[in-house]
This record gives structure tokens, sequence and C-alpha cells, in this order.
């Protein structure tokens, strides 16, 4: 996960940033949420899991426990630990240096894409040839290694105009919304409390600390191959015509 653009000093100071936000969050979520279990608000409405990754299941138990006995200052025992969990994933090759999206096939049969940003600091979503390409890539080897016709995924950015510009009118019929207060302990979710540099992104934690609700909804949603394609087709892919081109929502999350 090295960055040239991050020193692990800096990465270092975003774990003690990370954990701060966690300790506030989890304040306001059992204040919002006194009927959950802390151990359970920390592990799904807080971006510890996010932080650590899915490998350190014994750091998530000791926190939780930590959780549920004390108060959520005294997740401050965690931040030794924390901090060498984060270097750890500082030193860690990039997830995958060229492509913006994965995907698999649901129990639906659709091709659920994954996102993530290859080219931090740049935004993959400011290169819409690039963004238009990887679509394409992923429409044909699902469809051509599992028959897949439709495209699906569950993310935070559907609910971002810069995301929505690549899918036709099709998607935004089929969204889903989630109810307001709906938070999940991946980045699906949590995506948005990550920065275009991988670090914390200050204002949408603060606004999760102050209102105790995500500032973007993780939504669902699915088109067909043929719209998909289609719109692709119609849409331009000169990059003049999109950078710079940013709403208000964009800009409150710092996309």
């Amino acid at each position: 996960m090295t960055m040239a653009a991050v020193s692990l000093a800096e990465y270092l100071a975003d774990a003690d940033a990370r954990l701060d936000f966690v300790r506030d969050a989890l304040a306001t979520q059992i204040r919002l949420h006194p009927e959950l279990p802390r151990g359970e608000i920390l592990r799904q409405r807080t971006f510890l899991r996010s932080t650590v990754g899915p490998d350190e299941p014994e750091f998530m138990d000791r926190a939780a426990e930590i959780a549920e006995a004390g108060t959520p200052a005294d997740l401050e025992a965690l931040r030794p630990e924390l901090r060498r969990i984060r270097e750890k994933i500082y030193a860690l090759p990039p997830q995958d240096p060229v492509h913006c999206f994965r995907f698999d096939v649901n129990d639906a049969g659709q091709c659920y894409f994954h996102i993530h940003n290859p080219m931090p600091p740049k935004s993959f979503l400011d290169d819409p040839a690039y963004v238009a390409a990887e679509f394409r890539r992923i429409m044909d080897l699902a469809e051509k290694e599992h028959g897949c016709t439709e495209l699906f995924t569950a993310t935070w950015l559907n609910s971002l105009d810069r995301f929505l510009a690549y899918l036709p009118e099709e998607w935004r019929r089929n969204m889903k919304y989630p109810p307001a207060d709906e938070v999940g302990p991946t980045l699906g979710w949590q995506g948005q409390f990550v920065n275009r540099y991988g670090l914390l992104n200050r204002k949408t934690a603060a606004y999760y600390v102050e209102h105790g609700v995500l500032p973007y909804r993780r939504c669902t949603s699915f088109c067909t191959f043929a719209a998909m394609r289609e719109h692709l087709g119609r849409i331009a892919i000169r990059p003049s015509q999109t950078h710079g081109a940013r709403s208000v929502s964009d800009e409150r999350a710092g996309a």
C-alpha cells in the first residue's frame, strides 16, 4: 500500500487521527444507539475495522472488549498496536496499480464490481477514457467467462454525481436507498472516510461524529451491459469535459 505521496511519518500520524475518530464516533453512536452492544457498535459503526483490515480478528476482539467494559476514551490503550498494524499495511505493495475495478459474480449472476483508486493522489474519476475502458474490460470478461449480462455494485459512490455520470439512466432508476442511519464496517460504506492520499478524510469524519450518519449512503444498483455500453458510447470521454466539473456533493466528499 506504499504511496510515494505519503511518508511513513504522515501515515502513522494518520493512524493516530483514525483512532481519535473511532473514539469520537463510538461516543456518538453509543449516545444515538443505546440499544446496541458497544462492541457491536465498534465493529459495525466505526472506522476501526476498515482501518486495520480483515486480517486482525484478535485486535478487533480486544477492541470490542474495551468498548464493552469501559468508555470510548479507554481505546487509547490500542494506539501502539494500531500504529504497528498501520505500519505493516504501509509496507504492502499497491492493491492494483493498474485497474480501478475488479469483479466477482453475485448470487443473482450479476457482475458485482468493486472499486479502488489505483492512482493516488489523483482520482480515477478524473480520467473518463480510463474509466470507460475499465467498465468495458470487466463487462467483456464477465460476459465471456461467466455469461453475465448485468452490472451491479453497492457503494457510497452511488451518492456522488461525478461517479453517476459514468452510468446510464437505467442505473439511476434501479437505485435502492438504505435507511439514512445505515452503517457497515467495510469501505462500501466507509470509503468516504478516505481522501485521495489514502489518509483520513477529516471533513466527512467530522460530519459523522457530529451527525451520527454517513454523509453519503451506500446505495445499490444495477443495469444491463447493453444499457451501459450504449451510455459509454454516447458520453463524451474527453478529459477537458469533466476535469474541474465538481458538484457540491463532490466537494463535500473531497473526491
